[in-house]
């Protein structure tokens, strides 16, 4: 191809040489935009390979993540089967405890119906949903039991009215025990709540102890028997005392209950009275306090000497405890004690003056009992010795115990007194010269079985 003609005249090039570069340049534009927009798009791509890098590190993390939650599945899947075969057994378990139970509520329901004593099961409202055969009878229930309410039960005489008692035990929360007399029973009242696994009470039992003609043999004791009974609470308030007790303190004994010592006794054994039962209830143990004492009970009365046990009585736990006293009127006993120590003041005295002595023979235990002087005369210390028979024989002079001994069995088998002059030998080897007189006394089979007698030291010449 030839090069255009140049147009030589004006000194310019021709027309189409200007139309080339112009395309050219065109074209080098093009080039340019294209390869920007290659860069670009270049860069784009970079920036999406990054991207597409980035997600698939994610995806990766994901499938990861996915794989462990799998595992994790697949363990929950097993815990939960393993759960599951837990639940099948525990339900197993469960149906065989209740099958337990139903058979223990148709023990229980039996035993109950058929317990020898009066029993109400109520709930909440006091409608009474079990109860014994002997408590439809005492209370004159209808068969079967239509969960009636406590209210509609027929009270036998003497007995308090119920529907209070259980009340107040609901209330309170308390078992509530009351003990009274009907007709010629004594009778134990018992109302105690029962609760759920929670605590809350569900209702109370109430159950009846009756103890056929025990208050008449009780009101026949405390009526007829020379025994000393009072039984009073904290406060010195008298709940029962027997005949006895009443004479002394010259009050009527059924009068009597419901009033405080300190109203029917002399301020001075009234105040003595209520310090005894205050140290009764502050022991720590239930053991009684054993006293004898000397009591006045009017002024112009003669004292009186009284042999007491004091115990501490609670009827339930719940209850506030009280004290009784049970004893004997011991003065008779007292006064003859007193008479026989004076008697034998006068004995000793009369031992010193006369230096005679006594003794006396257990039989049963073989032990010996000397006075003082029966001591001094064989040189013994009464604090540090203590005779037996047969060593009391072995005193004797060896020439005499077989004589001794003779007028001993004789005494025990013929039940004949004795009476001789004979010689013991003190230990320092003192020989003394004595006369003992004894005389053997049997018992209501007529056997021998103690001995008493007389003991002297003789001079020489006597």
């Amino acid at each position: 191809v030839e090069p255009p003609e140049e147009n030589v005249a004006d000194g310019h090039p021709s027309e189409p040489e200007t139309s080339v570069e112009q395309r050219i340049k065109l074209l080098e534009r093009e080039v340019d935009t294209t390869r920007e927009a290659l860069q670009q798009s270049n860069e784009e791509l970079e920036n999406s390979n990054d991207e597409l890098q980035s997600l698939n590190e994610e995806l990766r993390s994901t499938n990861e993540e996915l794989q462990a939650t799998n595992e994790e599945l697949e363990t929950s899947n097993e815990e939960l089967q393993s759960t599951n075969e837990e639940l099948i057994s525990v339900n197993e378990e469960l149906e065989v405890t209740a099958s337990e139970l139903r058979d223990r509520t148709s023990e229980l329901t039996s035993v109950l119906e058929n317990a020898p004593i009066a029993v109400l099961v109520m709930d909440t409202a006091l409608q009474i949903t079990q109860a014994t055969y002997k408590a439809r009878d005492r209370f004159g229930l209808r068969r079967p039991l239509s969960t009636p309410h406590i209210s509609q039960c027929t009270l036998p005489d003497g007995f308090p009215a119920l529907g209070p008692i259980c009340l107040e035990c609901l209330g309170t929360g308390l078992t509530d025990t009351r003990e009274f007399t009907a007709g010629t029973d004594r009778v134990v009242l018992t109302c105690a709540p029962y609760f759920d696994t929670n605590g809350q009470i569900m209702g109370v039992t109430l159950c009846v102890s009756e103890y056929t003609g025990l208050a008449r043999e009780m009101e026949t004791i405390l009526d007829s028997s020379q025994l000393l009974v009072i039984h009073r609470d904290a406060n010195g308030e008298i709940l029962r005392l027997s005949q006895q007790v009443a004479e002394m303190l010259g009050v009527d004994r059924h009068q009597a209950v419901g009033k405080n010592v300190a109203d029917i006794m002399p301020r001075k054994a009234a105040r003595r009275f209520l310090e005894t039962t205050k140290e009764v209830l502050e022991k720590d143990s239930d053991e009684p306090i054993r006293e004898e004492s000397e009591v006045q009970f009017h002024e112009d009365a003669a004292p009186l000497w009284l042999s007491m046990e004091r115990f501490r009585f609670r009827r339930g736990p719940e209850e506030a405890p009280s004290v009784i006293s049970v004893g004997t009127n011991v003065t008779e006993r007292r006064r003859a004690t007193f008479q026989a120590q004076s008697r034998l003041r006068q004995l000793e005295l009369l031992q010193d003056l006369a230096g005679i002595g006594y003794w006396s023979l257990d039989l049963v235990t073989q032990k010996v009992t000397w006075s003082e002087e029966v001591y001094r005369i064989h040189g013994e210390d009464p604090e540090t010795y203590s005779p037996m028979l047969e060593e009391g024989i072995q005193f004797y002079h060896p020439d005499d115990v077989a004589h001794v001994t003779s007028c001993v069995e004789n005494a025990i088998s013929m039940n004949e007194p004795f009476d001789f002059q004979l010689r013991i030998v003190r230990r320092d080897g003192t020989m003394v010269p004595v006369a003992a007189k004894g005389i053997p006394i049997a018992n209501e089979k007529g056997v021998v079985d103690q001995m008493i007698g007389v003991f002297r030291e003789v001079e020489a010449h006597e």
